[in-house]
């Protein structure tokens, strides 16, 4: 599906040498590419995480045996592209003998977006929360960081760590009031006329209390924690003030009914107390800053409102 746009960044950045060649491993429902080094054992052993249901562990398996590459699409490169382009959220290129990982502006990214993604980036890793890296490229369009160790501990410690980064950003307290009211404003402003959210501020706004706001990673999940010298950090940075829930919500974003999952529960008990007796009010607030940031899955968005409201 890219193969221009991952030609054009092998041309731009690394030379117009084509010296290594690819096979493209395509996945057109979830909008992704994995491009593979012929023969490269690393390529494979670091996408096995991700070929996780019942069809990609079959697809994994014909791809370990050498038996599927006969029948993909094949690229040529420059060497310095390194042994893996993953094409998903970002464009990003893995170089596992040099042990760094390029990323690159994917179509339609906004591109202050990320170069403010990426100084963000820069600036975490100097509190020792994110791998080391810089720009690259006369644009700043390329970025070029450590390659290191994904983490695989319990989800607890992942929390316990990213909860070190909040204390270092004051959390805030909105009352309920102010922030029904500044809500309906943002949502006017986008012309967002949903009748189920503003019924649901209508009583939201007269009740006592705060939500507790912070500074967020913004696309918390697993596969963005890693281990430096002992320690958790965290890459792909979203940096954003959000509800305290936030990172949480995220990390289970494929589950549909986050209260009856055990592990959810569990790791909600790490939270305040008045933020685990609201929870209800909290991952409402959450999915209405997820609609007026203009998420792609409003609906879903909704649906989950009007589910948590008929509890």
């Amino acid at each position: 599906m890219y193969e221009k746009k991952v030609l054009n960044i092998s041309n731009k950045f690394f030379g117009k040498k084509k010296n290594k060649t690819f096979f493209i491993l395509t996945h057109k429902k979830h909008d992704r590419e994995f491009y593979l080094e012929k023969g490269n054992k690393n390529s494979l052993k670091f996408i096995k995480s991700k070929m996780d249901s019942p069809k990609k562990k079959i697809i994994y398996f014909l791809l370990k045996l050498n038996l599927l590459q006969p029948f993909l699409k094949k690229i040529n490169l420059n060497k310095k592209m390194g042994n893996l382009i993953f094409f998903g959220g970002q464009i990003k290129s893995f170089d596992f003998d040099q042990k760094i990982v390029y990323s690159f502006l994917r179509p339609l990214q906004n591109k202050n977006n990320f170069i403010k993604s990426k100084k963000n980036q820069i600036g975490f890793a100097k509190m020792n929360f994110a791998p080391k890296g810089n720009f690259f490229g006369e644009d700043k369009l390329g970025f070029k960081e450590e390659l290191l160790k994904n983490y695989s501990g319990k989800d607890k410690d992942l929390f316990l760590r990213i909860f070190q980064f909040y204390k270092k950003s004051k959390n805030l307290k909105k009352s309920k009031k102010s922030l029904g009211k500044l809500l309906r404003k943002k949502l006017k402003e986008k012309n967002i006329r949903e009748s189920l959210i503003f019924n649901f501020l209508n009583i939201f706004e007269k009740k006592k209390g705060d939500i507790l706001f912070t500074k967020l990673h913004g696309d918390f999940a697993k596969e963005q924690a890693l281990i430096k010298n002992g320690k958790i950090i965290f890459t792909d940075w979203d940096f954003k003030e959000g509800p305290l829930i936030g990172d949480l919500v995220n990390f289970f974003r494929t589950e549909n009914n986050l209260l009856q999952n055990e592990s959810f529960k569990n790791l909600l008990k790490l939270y305040p107390k008045e933020v685990q007796k609201d929870i209800f009010d909290y991952l409402i607030v959450n999915e209405i800053y997820l609609i007026l940031e203009g998420s792609p899955y409003s609906n879903i968005h909704l649906r989950t409102i009007r589910n948590l409201l008929s509890k």
